[in-house]
């Protein structure tokens, strides 16, 4: 009888995934009310929490459809303001025409996130009810204490009962794998 010996191989591979994005939602999709200022430069924010190992790459913004076609002013901060509040730019302030509903904007490049907690902001770019969209607010989904406002040149949390407003992130984690067993590998090897 001949002694057979064995050798067990690990191997390990990372594979790069064009399909790993991943949005974060902490609204139902659908807006019960929306919020419009009288001036210029007063907006809202939404916190995220993600791994820092992410890069954010593309936010969503839920405008009400109206005949008013103000752009959306965009900027993303980092929570490292008093309390978690919104802090220092991660990427500054630019503007995209509006389109109602669910509007998908790409960041001009991939953003490194400091920390796990971050916002996206929308800041209106019209004079008052006249001539701005209205900024969607879900009221039906559980407050989750992650919506501010930004009034005067002020952050304040948005008071649960008023809802959350309707901004989305995307993101991607900055090396994407997909794990490899050997049993799976070896398969493609017989």
């Amino acid at each position: 009888m001949k002694l057979l010996a064995g050798c067990l191989v690990m191997v390990a591979l990372t594979v790069v995934s064009a399909g790993a994005e991943i949005e974060i939602a902490y609204d139902d999709g659908t807006a019960e009310r929306g919020i419009v200022w009288n001036e210029a430069g007063n907006g809202v924010a939404e916190r995220f929490s993600v791994d820092p190992d992410c890069m954010l790459i593309a936010a969503k913004f839920f405008t009400v459809a109206t005949y008013f076609c103000n752009p959306l002013g965009i900027c993303v901060l980092d929570a490292n303001g008093p309390e978690g509040a919104p802090g220092d730019t991660l990427c500054g302030y630019f503007v995209v025409p509006l389109e109602p509903y669910y509007q998908e904007v790409t960041f001009p490049e991939p953003i490194a996130l400091p920390g796990p907690d971050f916002y996206v902001v929308y800041l209106q770019t019209g004079w008052g009810n006249a001539d701005s969209n209205l900024f969607g607010i879900d009221t039906s989904s559980p407050p989750d204490g992650r919506s501010w406002l930004y009034e005067n040149g002020v952050w304040s949390l948005m008071a649960l009962e008023e809802g959350g407003v309707m901004i989305r992130a995307i993101f991607a984690p900055a090396t994407p794998t997909v794990p490899h067993t050997w049993g799976g590998i070896k398969g493609e090897y017989q």
